[in-house]
Formats: C-alpha cells, sequence, structure tokens
C-alpha cells in the first residue's frame, strides 16, 4: 500500500492551484447551494459537486458530466450576461449531464458555474445559429480585464476546410458564426485557455488557436513536434491521452509524451516539448528526456510502496512544467523530473471512469481564483 507524504496533524493552508477531477458529483435534492467545492492540496484531487438540476441524470462510465475550469478575476463589479443572475460570474463550464453523455449527437446546453458564489447559470439556447455538438470542443475565457467572459464552441465541418465558431460573450448574450479551418477531422483532446486566447488540442495531429474576442477571429495551426503527428483515430484518443498530453505551465504550452522508443527492450521514457508561436519554423523546444527506470530506481519511489509498473499521465504543476503527476491504479504521485525524486503519493479518489482509462484527460490543473484561497 502507498504512503502519504503529505499527512499532517495540522490543518494544510488552502492551495493556490488544485488537481479538479473533470466528472463533478452530484448531491441530494436537500442541498440548498447550486454546487460546492472540495478544495484539497496537490497530488490529492479536489471534487466539484453540484445539484441534480445541474446534471439530471445517473453518472455512469459512459455518461456523465464533465467540467472546464477558467480562473474567474477576483473583482465582481462587472455586469452579469444580459437575463442573467447578478451571480453569474465565470468559473467552471459545466455541461448538463445529459448533454454529455459518449455517444451523444448534440449538446443540450452549457452552465456556467461560480465557484465563490455557489451558483449556476444556464446559458442561453443558441438557437437558430445551430446546436451544441461536442463538450471537447467547448471553451471558457476570461477577459484579461476582467469584465466578462466568453464560452466557444469549434465545430470543424467534417472533410472541409470550414468550422463554425459557436460563441456566447458575457457582453453581448448571443451566439456568433466564425472562421475557416483546415480541412482533416479533429479528434478533440480538450480545449486550453491562456491569456485572452483559445487553444483546441487533438493529441493525434496539433493544437488550433484563436483570439475569440476579435472581431475577425482567425485559427493558427501548430502540428506536434515532429513525428509526432498520427492518423486519424476515428475511435478517439482515451487510451493515448494516458501516454501523452498538451497542457499549460508557466504561460506556455508544453507537450508531454511517453514513448518506448524505437527498442522494445528499452524502458519507456517521458519527454517534453514547450511551444513557442512565435517562431514559425519550429515552435517546439525540447526540455527534457527522462527514462521511466530511472523513476524506478529512486529509493523516493521505492518509499511510495508503488509497483514499477506503467502509470498514465495525470496533470502538469501550472506554475513548475518539471513537476509532473501520475495515475497509478488507485494513486496519485509527484516526481521532479529534473532530479527523478517522487514525492507525494497519495489515492486519488476519483470514482469515474473506469481505473483503466484514468488519464489526464479526466483531470484539470486549476489556478484557483483569487477569493478561492489566501
Amino acid at each position: 500500500m502507498a504512503s502519504s507524504s503529505s499527512t499532517s496533524a495540522a490543518r494544510p493552508p488552502t492551495p493556490s492551484w488544485a488537481i479538479l477531477a473533470v466528472i463533478p458529483q452530484v448531491s441530494g435534492p436537500a442541498v440548498a447551494a447550486d454546487l460546492s467545492l472540495a478544495l484539497a492540496a496537490p497530488p490529492r484531487v479536489t471534487a466539484l459537486t453540484v445539484q441534480p438540476r445541474v446534471s439530471p441524470d445517473p453518472t455512469t462510465p459512459d455518461c456523465y458530466p464533465a467540467s472546464s475550469p477558467q480562473t474567474a478575476p477576483a473583482a465582481s463589479s462587472s455586469p452579469p450576461p444580459r437575463g442573467a443572475s447578478p451571480t453569474a460570474r465565470s468559473g467552471l463550464s459545466l455541461p448538463t449531464a445529459a448533454s454529455s453523455c459518449t455517444g451523444s449527437s448534440s449538446i443540450e446546453g452549457y452552465f456556467i458555474c461560480n465557484t465563490r458564489a455557489a451558483t449556476a447559470f444556464l446559458l442561453p439556447d443558441p438557437d437558430p445559429a445551430g446546436p451544441i455538438m461536442h463538450p471537447g470542443n467547448l471553451g471558457l475565457i476570461a477577459t484579461l480585464a476582467g469584465d466578462g467572459y466568453m464560452v466557444a464552441e469549434l465545430q470543424p465541418l467534417l472533410w472541409t476546410d470550414r468550422a463554425t465558431l459557436l460563441c456566447f460573450s458575457s457582453d453581448t448574450a448571443a451566439w456568433a458564426l466564425r472562421y475557416p479551418l483546415p480541412g482533416r477531422p479533429w479528434v478533440s483532446s480538450g480545449v486550453i485557455s491562456s491569456d485572452e486566447e483559445l487553444w483546441w488540442v487533438d493529441i493525434t495531429l496539433g493544437i488550433l488557436n484563436c483570439n475569440p474576442f476579435t472581431d475577425e477571429p482567425v485559427l493558427r495551426f501548430f502540428p506536434l513536434p515532429a513525428g509526432k503527428e498520427l492518423p486519424f483515430q476515428p475511435g478517439g484518443t482515451d487510451e493515448l491521452e494516458m501516454c501523452r498530453c498538451v497542457k499549460v505551465s508557466t504561460g506556455k504550452l508544453r507537450f508531454v509524451e511517453m514513448t518506448a522508443g524505437h527498442n522494445p527492450r528499452r524502458p519507456p521514457r517521458f519527454t517534453m516539448w514547450t511551444l513557442s508561436p512565435a517562431n514559425p519554423v519550429d515552435p517546439w523546444t525540447t526540455e527534457y528526456t527522462v527514462g521511466l527506470d530511472t523513476i524506478w530506481a529512486a529509493e523516493s519511489y521505492s518509499a511510495t510502496g508503488l509497483e514499477a509498473k506503467l502509470p498514465s499521465l495525470a496533470a502538469i504543476h501550472p506554475t513548475n512544467p518539471n513537476i509532473v503527476y501520475f495515475f497509478l491504479d488507485a494513486h496519485i504521485f509527484v516526481v521532479d523530473m529534473g532530479a527523478a525524486r517522487v514525492g507525494d503519493c497519495d489515492v486519488h479518489k476519483v470514482m469515474q471512469p473506469p481505473s483503466e482509462l484514468l488519464s489526464s484527460g479526466f483531470v484539470h490543473a486549476w489556478e484557483l481564483p483569487q477569493p478561492l484561497h489566501p
């Protein structure tokens, strides 16, 4: 059984960031607040709990709601969307359970969840612009000035060089249609918001980027590092997300891959690349490569009591790209890749999906809004 070096008799301080489970829990009908947030210091996983009105259907491995966090500005002086309640500030974007079932052809709606006020606001129906299609292509982004937010869903038109961007702005409370996209089926691996830009990730192909606040958004495409593109995978990328992920750390996009290399007898290695959008010739820089055998051989790994088994990627520390989190069976543990040293290890308590699919696609490294921490 793994040990936890982070256990302490004293109550730990509230963390400045959290590993947020993508799939929230659902409270009983007697709970008054729309939602609650049980913060836990990493590597423990933070749980969001919502009322049944936000997630009315039973949560199963094939049908579940999914959250997408965005740090909201601390100030609350900006006006809410027209038609919204005064407490409807951006904290988390949360599809309803009925709309986020695996294999569903459309999404019924999205809630904006204010984690500070414990309220949930249902966004207006985007019709006649068109139905909401895919929660994996949905991004929530706050303005730099802190005076609003935007929810945007990218809808690539299959096998064409066109795409639709459905936008809901806290400024206009309206949806709009915008811009072209180079043609290839897009396999969503999530959406990242950074500053005032959104980054759509396909870990088989690359990254699409635009600023949805401009009047004429333009998509830019950044392919994965040389040799990392994979053929189109119509079945999705659940297994691939166990060994690949794109996350933000110190304000830069980082691509991490676990690979066995060309020699099948060589232990897997972890390699991290950093994206530099200003370099159009070669936008990726290799940061480090660490062998899994080096991590297994560390005394700090032996101290956890974990077996020498293949882990799956969980998260990257938002302010230190050398710190990477992994899932292994029922546990989550952290590794300082620069020193090949294992730190805290704990039971992750993520109930869904099945443990064999648990990966970076089911947790977010969420830098918390200022009101939620000292």
